[in-house]
């Protein structure tokens, strides 16, 4: 995608999901409420700014993971993930985070990504702080300075729980079972 990049400020309740990575571990939104913040990225092998953001994501990860801070790479394309495993070992991009493949593009439309790449910065209490359109080397400073201030805030949160359907579904989080791989 080219073009401008664009940041909104979100106060949204995170829809809740529950997927297997490409590891085979389960990531779920509910593991990080309470004591982790997460960016989700959507992307695609076929985007090359999705390409060119991943180091500083990875980066990101590095730097803020041991504040709470947990990526989730959500890949939306349609083939199977075998391919998509070729072309990240092509690229020798290493990912330090869960990979989950949004094949069926429900992730994608749950949280209304019809562009790439986005990121989706969830703060520890379950809630959507910013949604990012596109990615420029410039974007990185804003986009650090909120994970920053996300990861900073988890020691105060809250947890309210949006219901689903007229029920909330929450269980605190097993040791052991947070996202990490």
């Amino acid at each position: 995608t080219g073009g401008a990049s664009v940041r909104t400020d979100v106060n949204a309740r995170a829809p809740a999901f529950a997927r297997t990575d490409f590891s085979g571990a389960l990531v779920r939104t509910q593991d990080a409420i309470g004591t982790k913040v997460l960016l989700l990225d959507f992307w695609s092998v076929f985007c090359q700014s999705c390409l060119r953001e991943m180091p500083f994501l990875v980066e990101l990860q590095r730097r803020y993971g041991p504040e709470g801070l947990e990526i989730v790479g959500v890949n939306t394309d349609f083939f199977p993930k075998e391919r998509i495993v070729r072309v990240m070992e092509r690229t020798g991009l290493s990912l330090p985070y869960p990979l989950v493949h949004d094949r069926d593009q429900s992730l994608s439309r749950l949280f209304s990504v019809d562009a790439l790449p986005v990121l989706v910065l969830i703060d520890s209490a379950g809630w959507i702080r910013m949604v990012h359109l596109g990615y420029k080397p410039d974007d990185e400073g804003e986009i650090e300075r909120r994970v920053r201030q996300a990861c900073g805030r988890i020691k105060e949160t809250v947890v309210t729980l949006q219901p689903v359907g007229g029920t909330t579904a929450f269980s605190p989080p097993v040791q052991g079972s947070a996202l990490a791989p």
